[in-house]
């Protein structure tokens, strides 16, 4: 029932597990056979469909807490005959510099890492500040597109490609930048090399109570695929 999380683990230094319910359980059941399950760990994320929510006295027997919803964006990749500013490009640094850690940071804001205030203080900083310096060394985006003015990153959008299909990581932009369509080019660029690479779909993934977000990427045609509840357990 519950997977171990090697790579969480060793960040937290301390064992994190997860449960994922797609149909709804015997909730007797699982509430007799959960304390003996867990008792191995230290905090286990508990994801579930849409429509599937976790009992109240449940979450209150295993100190559990509802975190947030996480809306999946799809949108069919397509031709573009948009003409970007110079000032949106590929960044082939490798260099982790301040402004991209800050960026990184805000891409953060609604994370589950953030809003949990069980979470050990300076994971959240310290989780995506290796985030995106993986990015940056290709282990886990293959592309970032960054908006830059006078040598400084004022947005960023990172993906990975995977069986045709874009998946965007981290996005942010500048709060000075904000309504100058930075995070629109941004977007709109990463769609149109995902078509020149041969892809056939970009997904992104947001919180559906960052709504701004949502509708952002509403107004440039993607829609929401698959929403999951995400619960945060603190066993011990």
């Amino acid at each position: 029932m519950i997977r171990l999380l090697d790579w969480d683990s060793k960040f937290f230094g301390f064992p994190v597990g997860m449960i994922k319910l797609a149909i709804e359980p015997d909730w007797e059941k699982l509430t007799f056979d959960f304390k003996s399950f867990s008792s191995n760990y230290r905090l286990l994320y508990f994801i579930t469909s849409e429509k599937l929510l976790i009992p109240q006295d449940f979450q209150k027997n295993f100190n559990g807490h509802f975190i947030n919803q996480r809306v999946l964006y799809q949108k069919a990749t397509g031709r573009s005959d948009i003409k970007f500013p110079a000032y949106i490009h590929e960044y082939e640094n490798s260099e982790l510099t301040p402004e991209l850690v800050q960026l990184a940071y805000t891409s953060g804001s609604f994370s589950r890492f953030r809003v949990d205030q069980n979470m050990p203080n300076g994971k959240f900083k310290e989780l995506y500040k290796i985030w995106i310096k993986n990015s940056l060394e290709k282990k886990i985006a293959d592309r970032i597109f960054v908006s830059a003015h006078k040598n400084k990153v004022t947005g960023m959008v990172t993906c990975k490609n995977n069986n045709a299909i874009c998946n965007i990581g981290l996005v942010a932009v500048d709060d000075p930048e904000q309504g100058k369509r930075t995070g629109r080019y941004l977007i709109q660029k990463i769609e149109e090399q995902a078509y020149n690479d041969g892809l056939v779909e970009i997904r992104v993934p947001t919180q559906a109570n960052n709504e701004n977000a949502c509708v952002f990427y509403e107004k440039l045609g993607l829609t929401p695929m698959k929403i999951t509840n995400y619960y945060h357990f603190w066993i011990k």
